[in-house]
């Protein structure tokens, strides 16, 4: 495909809107491939998933996804958090902080993202949130989910949680993640 992508690149020499559209095509190309590369060591190394799950975000997502982007991610894990989490609900909340991460970076111009791991004794719950400082969510009116936030929301639902996106009070979007304890 990104070879293609860069024959016809070169067939339209001269139309800046057409060449811009396929900068952001193969960007979005290659950003595919990584992540299906990704995928792939991952189900290899499932068994990793389960043990210290920040400190597998911290090494695994968030130090390249700050590296490649430039914005600011914070992590906050709260008291009690699991010591362990099965590993298929690791690597679900896994999948689901980097999609909000890549759409914060894609959608909404932010410069710093927060990351929280909670946890709701009463309700029994584990609780994720993904915050960023970025333009937020269009009016009700424009909010067209994409395919990314479909798949965040089935993730949740097959963990039997939910997932709801909101305005963030700094101007930006939550996407908030609760899922029972196992």
């Amino acid at each position: 495909m990104l070879l293609d992508l860069d024959r016809f690149k070169v067939e339209q020499a001269g139309r800046a809107s057409v060449q811009r559209q396929f900068d952001l095509l193969q960007e979005w190309t290659r950003d595919a491939l990584v992540n299906v590369r990704d995928l792939v060591y991952d189900l290899r190394e499932d068994s990793v998933f389960g043990a210290d799950f920040p400190n597998l975000l911290r090494t695994g997502l968030l130090e390249p996804f700050v590296q490649r982007t430039g914005i600011q991610v914070r992590m906050v894990v709260a008291e009690g958090w699991p010591t362990q989490l099965p590993s298929a609900t690791a690597f679900d909340l896994y999948r689901i902080i980097q999609e909000a991460l890549q759409n914060a970076y894609r959608h909404s111009g932010a410069h710093q993202v927060e990351i929280n791991l909670g946890l709701s004794p009463a309700r029994r719950l584990i609780e994720v949130t993904v915050t960023d400082d970025g333009r937020g969510l269009p009016v009700l009116g424009d909010l067209r989910p994409g395919h990314g936030l479909i798949g965040m929301r089935e993730r949740a639902v097959l963990m039997g949680g939910d997932l709801e996106t909101a305005p963030n009070a700094s101007g930006g979007t939550a996407i908030r993640v609760a899922i029972p304890l196992a």
